[in-house]
């Protein structure tokens, strides 16, 4: 009885149920919580503090490189000094011997003894050496030759450590030239053009070209074309070409060269002039006149077109020009030879030749500037040049100097070493100078920046006895000429 009215209630349910309408299902919108989740800020990488300049591991050096320059001791604000008590006076007196000064429109801290800047402080504020190349305008550079014959570029570390520290520009020196370039083909050999550049040894240039692509050095070739001497050096299976093979053999030459490296600056055509004009004893002018440089340039310019091209001479200063062709050499760079060279790249410029700029070599001897009459002729010699470019700037034209040493031999035999010194450093002061204040001058490049690694101390130096003619001394420390360097281009930026 129970079981049958359970099962009654059951079927009654159901009945209902199925008999019911079907009920819509609304859905209901998910709600995605927002997260309360904040990121964690970037690390702050806090900037060190300034280190104090007395607390510098190298102020020692500094101070003592310094008065080694000028032999042991010096005047430091009116009072002589030597190491022990400057380094004592800057110690206790830090801020009497810094100055901020702005240079390429950013302010820096300089260490200044006497004008002179020893050290400056980085962006990472810690003190360092001041190169040439941060105190120098952005619109010039200042550079070296790579003397990587020395030896020095592979046996000591002080060489690419120097090199890298002052210069923004590198020069080859020797590598592209018949010592080096050319010294595996053999002399009598009758060779095609193609031939002979096929034999070239690129080992020193390459090794140059290595060093300046990893250290982003600026290159300059020195040089893309030098025209040998007639009968002096000149190779024998370069005598047997043709006319029309040395004309090839040109354009091949300089092709090789650009092929091998990416180059900012190159001395196209080298050593063209002598005296008032160019010398019969130049063997591309004695066999093709001067359409030898016309062709030099107008292949640089075909095949490289952002590479600045420079007609490169030595304008013989002083007694190295007696005897010369045209009679009128002084104690001036407003000679014969400049206005030959003047008077030459205006008419090769108004042919449409793509010459950018004129190198002016500047070896340069000491006793030139020795004046038995009282004349300043280290002012005048900055005035003429400045003169001489100001003649270049009239055309367009921007200017080099390219191979700047000072020789000191030859000068009064009872002056002292350092008087002989302090004399170069006035020169290099003044080739300087005249191109900070020559808005075209573009570059001053040091042949050379230590007396350990010099053509001046070669056999090869054609003006006889040769003494200290750069800034560093055979261990590479600096000269005064080096601080009289840096004095000038520190001035600049203080009376701009």
């Amino acid at each position: 009885m129970k079981i049958r009215k359970i099962i009654t209630v059951v079927l009654v349910a159901f009945i209902l149920v199925s008999c019911a309408p079907v009920a819509t299902v609304i859905p209901t919108e998910t709600v995605v919580p927002t997260s309360t989740y904040t990121p964690a800020p970037p690390p702050i990488t806090s900037t060190p503090a300034p280190e104090n300049i007395a607390d510098s591991q190298n102020l020692q050096n500094w101070i003592d490189d310094y008065f080694h320059a000028f032999g042991g001791k010096a005047i430091v604000n009116n009072a002589e000094m030597n190491t022990e008590k400057l380094l004592g006076e800057i110690k206790s007196n830090p801020e009497k011997y810094i100055k901020t000064v702005k240079v390429n429109d950013v302010e820096y801290l300089f260490l200044v003894v006497n004008e002179t800047p020893l050290a400056i402080m980085g962006s990472d504020n810690v003190w360092r050496d001041v190169g040439y190349k941060d105190i120098t305008p952005q619109r010039m550079s200042v550079g070296s030759s790579f003397a990587i014959w020395t030896g020095d570029y592979n046996e000591d570390p002080r060489y690419k450590t120097v090199f890298t520290q002052n210069f923004n520009l590198a020069a080859t020196d020797g590598s592209l030239s018949e010592y080096d370039l050319l010294q595996k083909i053999p002399n009598d050999a009758e060779l095609t053009p193609q031939q002979a550049i096929d034999l070239y040894d690129w080992t020193d240039f390459d090794k140059i070209a290595e060093y300046a692509r990893q250290n982003k050095l600026p290159l300059r070739a020195m040089h893309l074309f030098l025209s040998p001497v007639v009968g002096m050096n000149t190779p024998q299976w370069l005598e047997k070409m043709s006319d029309g093979q040395l004309r090839e053999y040109i354009k091949l030459h300089i092709a090789s060269v650009l092929s091998r490296a990416q180059l900012q600056e190159a001395s196209v055509a080298n050593e063209a002039f002598y005296g008032a004009g160019i010398p019969g004893n130049s063997f591309f002018y004695s066999r093709l006149g001067e359409s030898y440089i016309e062709i030099a340039f107008q292949t640089g310019r075909e095949l490289s077109p952002d590479t600045i091209l420079i007609l490169n001479d030595n304008i013989v200063y002083g007694k190295q020009g007696q005897g010369s062709d045209d009679g009128v050499w002084t104690n001036t760079v407003l000679n014969g030879e400049a206005n030959a060279i003047l008077n030459f790249v205006k008419k090769e410029i108004s042919k449409g030749v793509p010459i950018n700029g004129v190198g002016i070599e500047s070896h340069l001897t000491a006793s030139d500037f020795v004046s038995t009459n009282g004349d300043d002729t280290i002012n005048k010699y900055t005035s003429d040049l400045m003169e001489l470019f100001g003649k270049y700037r009239e055309t367009g034209m921007d200017v080099y100097i390219t191979e700047l040493d000072v020789n000191i031999a030859g000068l009064p035999s009872e002056w002292s070493s350092l008087q002989k010194q302090e004399l170069k450093a006035s020169i290099y002061g003044a080739v300087f100078k005249a191109c900070l204040y020559s808005e075209n001058c573009k570059s001053v490049t040091t042949w050379g920046f230590s007396d350990t690694a010099t053509w001046v101390l070669t056999t090869g130096y054609p003006y006889g006895a040769g003494e200290s003619p750069l800034p560093l001394d055979m261990n590479y420390r600096p000269l005064p000429a080096s601080y009289t360097i840096k004095q000038v281009l520190f001035e600049y930026w203080l009376n701009p």
